[in-house]
């Protein structure tokens, strides 16, 4: 019988490579979700996230792990700050 997905997968995934700041496996994570999803779909979520840039990977085949996402100056505002007002 297949697994129900929850609706929330995709932002719990989400959230348990944000609780690893030194990273995170698949199967680390496939076991903390084995109740709601299988390893090939917590695969799949993790692809995602990695391709919206939401969370970065590291390493090679087995030894890939998963990190949250570390702003950079990318990241900045689009707007440019108000100017300043000396008093002169």
């Amino acid at each position: 019988m297949p697994k129900k997905l929850t609706q929330n997968l995709i932002a719990d995934v989400e959230a348990a490579v944000a609780r690893s700041p030194n990273g995170i496996s698949v199967s680390e994570i496939a076991a903390a979700f084995s109740k709601q999803a299988s390893r090939r779909t917590i695969g799949r979520v993790l692809s995602r996230l990695v391709r919206k840039s939401r969370i970065e990977m590291r390493g090679e085949t087995r030894a890939v792990r998963y990190f949250p996402r570390q702003p950079n100056q990318t990241d900045a505002p689009l707007t440019a700050p108000p100017p300043t007002l000396s008093a002169e």
